[in-house]
Parts: C-alpha cells; sequence; structure tokens
C-alpha cells in the first residue's frame, strides 16, 4: 500500500451546475473531510516513527496585497547602493 496520494479531490466547480445536488455537496464535503483526517494520521504515524511529518505549505499569495515591494524587484537604501557600484 503506498502512502502517496495520486488522485486529486473533486472541486466543486469540476461538475456541471445541473449535476450539483444537496447530496453531491455532502458527499464531496465529507471526502474533503476524510482527505484531512487521514493526512493527519498520516503524520502523527510519521511523528512515532519518528520521522518528519509532511511540511505545511502556504497559498500562494500572487493575487494579495503586496505593497510593500510592488515591483518585486529588491529594494535597497542609499545606504546600500554606493556598496554596489
Amino acid at each position: 500500500m503506498s502512502s502517496k496520494n495520486t488522485h486529486k479531490l473533486p472541486q466543486l466547480s469540476d461538475f456541471p451546475v445541473e449535476d450539483v445536488t444537496p447530496a453531491v455537496l455532502i458527499l464531496l464535503e465529507i471526502c474533503h473531510v476524510q482527505a484531512e483526517e487521514i493526512q493527519a494520521l498520516r503524520d502523527e504515524i510519521a511523528r512515532l516513527k519518528g520521522q518528519k511529518p509532511r511540511p505545511r505549505i502556504r497559498p500562494s499569495k500572487l493575487e494579495g496585497d503586496d505593497k510593500k515591494n510592488p515591483g518585486g524587484e529588491r529594494a535597497y537604501s542609499t545606504e546600500n547602493e554606493h556598496r554596489f557600484h
């Protein structure tokens, strides 16, 4: 039995609007809850074996507010500029 989950859970947007019934919504929710529980159990097994659990990777914030550095370029102060030129 492989511990890798190669299947992507279906999302609500994967279904045509006419196929989305209350039963489909409930089943999708159950699938997502079970997937989270399975991952938590895998992490617990890894911890008990002395291994590292799967890292929690936060979603990308590409469309979020990035007002600190809007151009994506490295910001240098005038103090640092004379060192590089």
